[in-house]
């Protein structure tokens, strides 16, 4: 298990909220730092895309990757439910 610290959860909150905008997500932030905090401990800031949900030697899901990826355009959100979909209904 990885030590994890303050600008590392920073670092790793910034970079997922970086994917969510690339791919015109919403991120769920009543789970980021949940989810930031747990990528830090499993896998350490260099691999913070892997995802904590599959095992450690999964190397087909991860933040943006073509397995996730497909999975919020089928369902609406992501295995961990840190993307989800934009509401193009919101503010109408």
């Amino acid at each position: 298990m990885q030590k994890i610290n303050d600008n590392d959860i920073i670092f790793v909150k910034n970079e997922l909220s970086k994917i969510a905008n690339n791919y015109n997500y919403d991120i769920d932030q009543s789970n980021l730092e949940k989810i930031s905090k747990a990528k830090l401990r499993f896998f350490g800031k260099d691999n913070f895309k892997k995802c904590p949900c599959y095992p450690q030697t999964d190397i087909e899901h991860g933040c943006g990757s073509n397995k996730c990826l497909a999975e919020i355009d089928i369902t609406g959100t992501c295995h961990c439910n840190l993307f989800k979909l934009k509401d193009l209904r919101k503010g109408t």
